[in-house]
């Protein structure tokens, strides 16, 4: 049960005589959370995890400690072992090494800055352990993330999602796409002249083409420069196979439908 574990451990600053605030335990409690989520999904490719997570310690004594048990969401997938595992390694390779052992989601880098945001202002230490060994995410700790997260890449692309979030207010022209499979969000950028094909876009898959910018030490895209969308119809209004039923009735030439099928398959044996 001990490898399901991990302890965060939240110390106030010493204005505060240690005592955390609850703006900050809350935030990073959340930020802990989508770190999690965010390593299940680099593990699975898959946009829900797998696993979920229930508090078996708390502990208000200075400093203030959580340990969590993560357990699957389906017996058939459990990777709760290996999201755990993963995600340790991860900030032990960021804390001694400074480099990654494999590509990590930027999101899942950038939630992990964030983590480090409050240390050495109001909050004086976060600490992730297991039961055998911890990192301590000071500032050193965010320097190194954020060089890892400094090198950046652009390559021509498109990337397939649900378009369910746009900003346009004061010329801001961004929209998020949620992709069933990769990143579980891409931030998109696009010029005024397609505002409207956007905005038709919300709520719809679409397929967003442009400059994909990745992080080197990303396998995913987290933003796009946006030069064309299409905006897929939804299910419903897709043809059938039937109705789709004599629509080219010239496709075989002069030979029955029959007859096209058994040439094909006599070719291919």
């Amino acid at each position: 049960m001990s490898e399901r574990l991990l302890t965060l451990v939240v110390e106030g600053s010493a204005a505060e005589q240690s005592r955390v605030l609850l703006a900050d335990f809350h935030r990073e409690l959340s930020l802990f959370l989508n770190a999690l989520n965010e390593t299940d999904r680099h593990l699975t490719g898959q946009r829900e995890p797998a696993t979920y997570y229930r508090i078996v310690d708390l502990r208000h004594s200075s400093p203030a400690t959580v340990v969590v048990e993560a357990l699957p969401r389906d017996p058939q997938i459990d990777v709760s072992t290996e999201v755990v595992s993963a995600f340790f390694a991860i900030l032990v390779d960021i804390g001694r090494r400074g480099t990654l052992s494999e590509p990590v989601s930027a999101a899942l880098l950038n939630g992990i800055r964030d983590m480090t945001s409050p240390v050495g202002r109001s909050v004086s230490l976060v600490r992730i352990a297991t039961d055998n060994d911890y990192v301590d995410m000071d500032k050193a700790f965010r320097g190194r993330v954020i060089e890892i997260l400094r090198p950046e890449e652009s390559y021509p692309g498109s990337i397939r999602g649900m378009l369910e979030a746009i900003n346009v207010h004061r010329e801001a022209n961004v929209f998020r796409i949620y992709p069933d499979f990769g990143p579980n969000k891409v931030s998109c950028h696009f010029p005024a002249e397609i505002q409207q094909m956007a905005i038709s876009g919300v709520g719809s898959f679409v397929e967003v083409r442009g400059i994909l910018k990745y992080k080197t030490a990303s396998p995913y895209p987290h933003e796009i420069r946006v030069e064309d969308i299409e905006v897929f119809p939804p299910d419903d209004q897709l043809p059938t196979l039937l109705s789709l039923r004599g629509a080219a009735p010239s496709a075989t030439g002069e030979i029955s439908s029959e007859e096209f099928v058994r040439q094909l398959r006599n070719a291919s044996a």
